[in-house]
C-alpha cells in the first residue's frame, strides 16, 4: 500500500508520516501526556480517550503546528483508493469554538492547536493536547472530531492519501484547497448569525413588537426541528456547500426555540440582538 501526505507546509502546518525517523518520538510524547494527564471531561470509553488506537497507525500522521498561530479550526481528509472510480473518504474536523468567535486566553490553550503543539491524526480523530507548548496546563481535552464520514473504506487499499484540506487561524485567515468546504461551513454560519442579528436590531429600532420580530426571524431561519426530528448533517465532499447555510439557519432556529422555552420571548430577542457584540474575525482566504 502507498501512503502519502498532503500538508500545508508553506503555512507552517506539516504532517509527519509513520515512515519518518522522528515519528515514534513524537507519538511517544503525545501518548505519555494523554495517559498521565487529568481528563477535562468525565471518563468516556475508547476511542474517545486514550490509549491511542494502534490499528490506524499505518495511515496516520502527526501534525506539527509551526505556523506561529493557533489552529482554530481544521479539516483533514483520508482518501482510500482501490483502483475503482469511487475512492472512499473519511474526514474529521477540529472546531475549537463557535464559528464566529475569536479565541483568547486559557480557552484557546485548551481548545485550539497552539503554536509549537502537535496532534496524532488517526481514524478521523486528532489526539493530543497543548501541554507540549504550555506545560502548566493540567488537563487534556477529548480527541477533536466531527463530520466523520466513512464510505466503506476498503480493507486492502492500493493508495491512501491524508490531506489537510483547510485550516483557520484565530484572525480569520483560511489556508488550504477547501475541497471539502470548511470555508463555507464556518463563514456561512457567521454570515447567517450576522444577518439575523441585524434584522432583529432594525426591527427593535422601529418599535416592532417581540412576537412580530420572532415571526420574521422564523421566516428567515425556518422552523426549529422537533424533538424527534433527525438532526441535519452535512457530509463534507458529498453535499453541496450551500447545505451549510441551511444547517446554520436551522441551528439558529434551534437556539431561538431553546431560549424562548427556558427564558422567554423577550430574552430570546435580546440574545439575537446582542450577537454582534461578540468578537468576530475578519475572514480571508490565502489559498
Amino acid at each position: 500500500m502507498e501512503f502519502r501526505c498532503e500538508d500545508l507546509a508553506a503555512h507552517g502546518l506539516r504532517l509527519v508520516p509513520p515512515s519518518a525517523a522522528e515519528f515514534d518520538a513524537l507519538l511517544q510524547d503525545i501518548r505519555g501526556r494523554m495517559e498521565t494527564a487529568k481528563p477535562s471531561h468525565p471518563p468516556m470509553p475508547n476511542p474517545f480517550r486514550s490509549p491511542i488506537p494502534e490499528q490506524d497507525r499505518e495511515t496516520a500522521a502527526i501534525l506539527l503546528n509551526s505556523s506561529g498561530q493557533g489552529i482554530w479550526s481544521m479539516r483533514f481528509v483520508w482518501r482510500f483508493e482501490d483502483g475503482t472510480q469511487n475512492p472512499s473518504v473519511r474526514s474529521g474536523t477540529i472546531r475549537a469554538r463557535a464559528p464566529n468567535m475569536l479565541l483568547e486566553g486559557w480557552a484557546a490553550k485548551l481548545t485550539a492547536i497552539m503554536p509549537g503543539s502537535k496532534r496524532y491524526l488517526a481514524g478521523g480523530y486528532a489526539y493530543g493536547d497543548n501541554r507540549d507548548a504550555f506545560p502548566a496546563l493540567k488537563h487534556w481535552a477529548l480527541p477533536a472530531f466531527s463530520d466523520i464520514e466513512e464510505h466503506g473504506s476498503p480493507s486492502h487499499p492500493q493508495r491512501v492519501t491524508l490531506s489537510l484540506d483547510g485550516a483557520f487561524f484565530p484572525d480569520g485567515t483560511f489556508v488550504g484547497p477547501n475541497r471539502y468546504h470548511l470555508w463555507e461551513q464556518v463563514v456561512f454560519a457567521a454570515e447567517e448569525q450576522q444577518g439575523v442579528s441585524q434584522l432583529v436590531r432594525e426591527l427593535r429600532k422601529v418599535g416592532e413588537p417581540t412576537d412580530a420580530i420572532l415571526e420574521k426571524v422564523a421566516a428567515v431561519t425556518g422552523p426549529a426541528p422537533g424533538v424527534h426530528d433527525r438532526p441535519m448533517r452535512v457530509v463534507p465532499g458529498r453535499d453541496h456547500p450551500e447545505a451549510y447555510r441551511v444547517a446554520a439557519r436551522r441551528q439558529i432556529a434551534t437556539q431561538v426555540a431553546w431560549v424562548r422555552a427556558t427564558l422567554g420571548d423577550e430574552l430570546a430577542v435580546q440574545t439575537l440582538a446582542a450577537w454582534p457584540d461578540k468578537p468576530r474575525p475578519h475572514f480571508r482566504r490565502l489559498s
